[in-house]
């Protein structure tokens, strides 16, 4: 059994799935997921389990199965009680990413191992590329509006241009680790892949503040500004147009890489930015595939 724990957004989810999903399929074991981080405020913001949006081939551990693999993320007093009931199950490894950057050992960890990281870069799971793609499907059906947008887009020389703010911008826990990119950047990809695709190219715009991006005078241009953020539209629906979109300008957020790492269009473009943090500690020099342009 390969367990891991999961932490963070839906983007930051698929990381620590799809590498723990490539572990487990080479060794042929089981895949567990621990919840302890999931519904705790990490970094300011409640998360939620995401994965369910998909048909993902692991499941949330067991209650008996938690008793000795889930994570420290307890109070003392649980722990303590929850270590003593376990006495007598078998042991099990622990690994925990040592940095950000990609860790080639991974690869030779045993059967019987809690896995605990960021895992983001696709070296972790490149040779299980087909296999995640399928696992990422949608579950659920797409509305009729999505499923409108998404066949225009596959039709047309689409770009999908995403821009994360909202947290980014409003919350102080992430000003030491990431923050919202500057309009020079989006300026510098679209003069760049407009080069590339010529004046035929329609730009998609999909983000968690649409209404921001529909006041900047750089996007008035967009052929779409995608806005399917209501109740009746789960945040998976316009993760589905972005990565239905035929090329990419993506944001410094694993929601965007994760659209356009999965487009089935072989010939796709992708300007991604060159500094995905200002942060030193999140760095990382294998985390945009080497066929993508950094800008």
């Amino acid at each position: 059994m390969i367990v891991v724990r999961l932490m963070g957004g839906m983007g930051n989810q698929m990381f620590q799935y799809a590498a723990a999903r490539a572990l487990a399929h080479r060794l042929g074991a089981e895949l567990r997921y621990d919840l302890s981080y999931i519904g705790h405020a990490g970094q300011g913001t409640i998360r939620h389990f995401e994965l369910h949006h998909f048909h993902t081939a692991g499941r949330p551990l067991d209650w008996y199965e938690d008793l000795r693999y889930g994570s420290q993320f307890r109070a003392p007093l649980q722990r303590r009680v929850m270590a003593r009931v376990a006495r007598g199950v078998r042991p099990h490894g622990l690994y925990e990413e040592p940095c950000i950057a990609f860790d080639s050992s991974f690869a030779m960890l045993p059967d019987n191992t809690v896995v605990a990281g960021r895992f983001q870069s696709h070296l972790y799971f490149e040779e299980a590329g087909g296999l995640l793609r399928n696992d990422f499907r949608l579950l659920n059906q797409i509305s009729e509006s999505c499923r409108a947008i998404c066949e225009q887009a596959r039709l047309e020389n689409s770009i999908g241009l995403h821009v994360r703010r909202t947290d980014y911008v409003d919350n102080d826990a992430y000003r030491d680790v990431i923050q919202a990119l500057p309009l020079d950047y989006y300026m510098r990809a679209l003069a760049r892949v407009r080069t590339m695709l010529g004046s035929d190219a329609r730009i998609y715009i999909v983000s968690d503040d649409i209404t921001w991006c529909r006041e900047q005078a750089l996007f008035r241009s967009a052929h779409k500004f995608v806005d399917l953020s209501d109740a009746e539209h789960p945040p998976t629906e316009e993760f589905e147009v972005l990565r239905n979109c035929r090329h990419f300008v993506i944001s410094n957020s694993t929601f965007a890489w994760w659209a356009a790492w999965l487009s089935d269009f072989p010939d796709k473009v992708v300007i991604a930015p060159e500094q995905w943090s200002h942060n030193t500690k999140f760095v990382s020099s294998d985390r945009i595939p080497d066929k993508w342009i950094k800008i």
